[in-house]
C-alpha cells in the first residue's frame, strides 16, 4: 500500500496519488453512492471498503473502479411517507438520494418504484411532489 494515496469521502469523493499535492476525483467509470460515512482499507487485501447512504461497496484498485456489495441490504432512509386518504393500504414511501416508493391499494409487503428524487416529501390524496427539482405532479390513477 502507498503511504502517499489518500482517498477522502463526505459528500463526495477525493484522491490523491501524491501525498496531498494535487486532488481530484476518483472514480473513473460508475461510482458509489455519495454521503460517505466510512472508508476502510482491508488489513489483508488492501481493498478499500466504502460505507455510504447506499450501502457498502469495495474498491481493488484505490478507487478507480468500485463494485456495491449490498444483496441482501435494505440500504434506504425514509424521510416521509403518505397514505392514501381514501385507500390506506396505498403508501408512498420518500426516501434520500433513492426516490420513492409505492405499495399498491391490495397492501402486502410489495413495494414499486415510483419516481426518482431526493428528500421527497409526499402529500396524501394519490399527489406527490419533488422539492428538489420544483416539479408537482398530480395522478388520478394512483401511480
Amino acid at each position: 500500500m502507498a503511504w502517499n494515496v489518500v482517498i477522502a469521502g463526505g459528500t463526495y469523493y477525493a484522491r490523491t496519488l501524491d501525498g496531498g499535492v494535487t486532488w481530484s476525483y476518483p472514480f473513473t467509470g460508475p461510482s458509489p453512492h455519495v454521503d460517505v460515512h466510512d472508508l476502510r482499507y482491508h488489513p489483508v487485501t488492501h481493498s478499500l471498503w466504502i460505507a455510504n447512504d447506499g450501502g457498502i461497496w469495495v474498491s481493488t484498485d484505490n478507487a478507480n473502479t468500485a463494485a456495491g456489495r449490498n444483496a441482501g441490504l435494505v440500504t434506504r432512509q425514509y424521510y416521509a411517507m403518505s397514505m392514501d386518504r381514501v385507500n390506506r393500504n396505498r403508501i408512498l414511501g420518500g426516501t434520500q438520494d433513492n426516490g420513492t416508493n409505492l405499495r399498491q391499494s391490495t397492501g402486502g409487503t410489495n413495494w414499486s418504484f415510483f419516481k426518482l428524487s431526493t428528500k421527497f416529501p409526499c402529500l396524501s390524496k394519490t399527489m406527490k411532489s419533488d422539492w428538489t427539482s420544483s416539479v408537482l405532479t398530480r395522478t388520478t390513477s394512483s401511480g
